[in-house]
């Protein structure tokens, strides 16, 4: 598929992924019959190379390859490869996925069925879901600005073990250039899905940051 050069560029456009014709449930039991593995795949620019939380595979988000490097043919079931952006569709708009059996492997190389590594926010438990790479996603709630921290905050509850996101200030313009947003509190309302170890913060809530804008996916609601 193609990606526009521009953002007003109308001579390209996407239009879904080669390998296969039917996406959704059907594409889902696909894959589950070839027993086919799911890869989180980002991309990180140079200079976030040091973070230790990067792959070091190069590939775009949501371009998928065999074990060998190859495109791959009809009948393999070699790994497929996806970026948060191209997760989180799926995890909107194939309602099987969420809830599927198949393997993915982690950005930290952990493998995980998908059913238990994509968290909603509204389910995520500070006991079960603290220090493990997993993709947490929903509709974020409006955001609060935090001067002592230079951090927003969207929280989705009243007690400390209540989930809640954190953006440091120096991320927000990464975001908003990348999403063509006006303001950082535009994202509320609208689905994100997150990459993170979750945390305990300094003062014991349970948070999980924005790092970086390859390891989050954003659809407007």
């Amino acid at each position: 598929y193609c990606r526009p050069d521009a953002p007003n560029c109308d001579m390209a456009s996407r239009n879904g992924d080669p390998w296969e014709t039917n996406e959704g449930d059907e594409t889902v039991r696909q894959w589950q019959d070839a027993k086919q593995t799911l890869i989180v795949r980002i991309q990180v620019p140079r200079e976030e190379e040091s973070d230790p939380a990067a792959t070091t595979e190069e590939a775009s988000g949501d371009t998928r390859t065999n074990a060998g490097g190859g495109g791959r043919q009809k009948g393999q079931a070699g790994p497929l490869s996806r970026g948060p952006q191209r997760l989180l569709e799926q995890l909107l708009h194939w309602p099987s996925f969420k809830t599927s059996t198949l393997p993915m492997r982690m950005p930290n190389n952990t493998t995980v069925p998908v059913h238990d590594g994509f968290v909603g926010f509204e389910h995520a438990n500070v006991e079960l879901h603290t220090g493990r790479w997993l993709g947490f996603w929903g509709l974020v709630q409006p955001l609060k600005y935090w001067a002592y921290g230079e951090s927003y905050y969207s929280n989705f509850g009243t007690d400390n073990s209540s989930y809640r996101i954190s953006i440091h200030k120096s991320k927000v313009q990464a975001i908003l250039d990348r999403y063509r947003l006006g303001s950082v509190y535009d994202l509320a309302g609208n689905y994100v899905l997150l990459f993170d170890l979750a945390r305990k913060s300094n003062s014991g809530r349970f948070t999980a940051d924005i790092n970086s804008v390859h390891y989050m996916g954003f659809l407007r609601a």
